[in-house]
């Protein structure tokens, strides 16, 4: 198995357009999350990461930009359950 780092570019994106490359378990019927990958594609495609920042001038008059990391409460947290007891495990979904 080839780790992530030894991808070229168009590999990598394949590999993160993937539904099953961000999870390893179940999810109902009902969610699927490979149509949000797809439409996140089609918003992103051909676009900096730098064009979805935000901007503000602060209080010495500087305009600066908003990074996600500047930001609280933006992830989620999923919690599964291994065996169907009580072995609840926290999984952070990014956003």
């Amino acid at each position: 198995m080839r780790r992530i780092l030894e991808f070229n570019h168009i590999e990598v994106r394949e590999f993160f357009l993937k539904e099953e490359s961000y999870f390893n378990f179940d999810l109902p019927q009902y969610f699927v999350f490979q149509n949000l990958l797809h439409q996140l594609s089609q918003q992103i495609a051909g676009r900096n990461i730098t064009d979805f920042y935000s901007t503000y001038v602060n209080v010495y008059g500087k305009t600066k930009s908003t990074n996600p990391c500047d930001f609280e409460n933006v992830n989620y947290i999923i919690l599964n359950n291994k065996d169907g007891k009580f072995a609840w495990r926290q999984t952070k979904v990014l956003l």
